[in-house]
């Protein structure tokens, strides 16, 4: 059982009030506190991104990435593609029925009302190196078929979807828990009454609002020091952000290893190709001559090299070798 922790801002908060009914805006200044998160892992070089961030989960801003709290759904709006909220605590679908000004044609489109859980999280940056590896690779032949014929996407189940390419690479939840202050990288209070609350009912639970602050930044601080306590002792891959430089180093070298070998079985290939194609004719001649099948040597008449010969000085020296036509 957690200890009972006393609650920075109360339950009686606002924003502790279940259910969740509605998008609140960020209730307090994140930059002092994310100056500490960069300090403390620096940014990401090619696009100046921070590895660590602190964001509100019900945030409805964007920068030149996308949403901030919104990942991209490939198969939303019917395989079109559409942004959803990153932290869902409840979705709602409703129709909305538009009217063409010039047509006069009326659509019914399908829209997801997203309600994130008003609380902050820390999330952790997947590098662009990482991220658009086979952002866009088709999923089965018949998929590259009929991407190459119509541009659009189908997955192995003949469903339509609609990949972006993560360019300035994407956040994911950091995977992190301090007893009590945060779990899953979402930052709030918690004691022995709400997580057993909100097992009883099957839920999630979200703990009492909190507001981050130093107490979180020193957590962090710690959990950091262990790591490159552990680099040390044991060198090798620790974090988050060295699995994923392995990941693309190995299927960078797979790739090499695999395009090389098909270019050679391709010219392997090809040769073969070229020195049997007279096998591949119903044409008796071809079949003889094979690879020379088409040099002067070849003629679909049959005739020999020979006669082809005696032919050519006729045309050019007439019969009696006394002049040509």
């Amino acid at each position: 059982m957690k200890p009972i922790i006393e609650n920075r801002v109360g339950t009686s908060h606002p924003l502790n009030r279940q259910p969740f009914k509605e998008i609140q805006p960020q209730p307090c200044d994140l930059k002092n506190f994310q100056r500490g998160l960069t300090r403390m892992l620096g940014v990401e070089a090619q696009t100046r991104r921070p590895w660590l961030r602190c964001i509100w989960a019900q945030s409805q801003d964007h920068d030149e990435w996308g949403w901030i709290a919104k990942d991209w759904d490939d198969y939303g709006a019917a395989g079109a593609g559409e942004w959803r909220a990153r932290y869902l605590y409840s979705s709602e679908r409703k129709f909305i029925t538009s009217v063409d000004p010039t047509s006069g044609v009326s659509t019914r489109r399908e829209v997801w009302e997203d309600i994130p859980p008003p609380r902050f999280v820390l999330e952790r940056l997947i590098p662009p190196e990482v991220a658009c590896l086979g952002w866009d690779t088709p999923t089965s032949q018949e998929a590259w078929i009929h991407r190459a014929l119509t541009g659009e996407y189908l997955d192995q189940n003949g469903d339509r979807y609609s990949p972006r390419k993560p360019s300035g690479g994407y956040y994911v939840p950091l995977e992190f828990d301090h007893p009590g202050r945060i779990a899953g990288g979402m930052i709030a209070d918690h004691d022995s009454k709400c997580c057993l609350n909100a097992k009883k009912d099957d839920l999630i639970c979200y703990g009492w609002y909190a507001e981050p602050g130093a107490e979180h930044l020193s957590m962090l601080a710690a959990a950091v020091y262990q790591i490159k306590k552990r680099r040390e002792q044991k060198p090798g891959i620790i974090t988050h952000e060295e699995q994923a430089r392995a990941i693309k180093a190995s299927r960078a070298g797979g790739e090499q290893y695999w395009g090389a070998l098909r270019r050679r079985l391709s010219r392997i290939v090809l040769e073969s190709l070229r020195t049997h194609a007279g096998m591949l004719s119903r044409d008796p001649t071809r079949q003889q001559w094979g690879k020379y099948s088409f040099t002067g040597g070849h003629s679909k008449s049959g005739a020999t090299l020979e006669q082809i010969n005696k032919w050519r000085k006729e045309k050019q020296h007439g019969p009696d070798g006394k002049g040509g036509v």
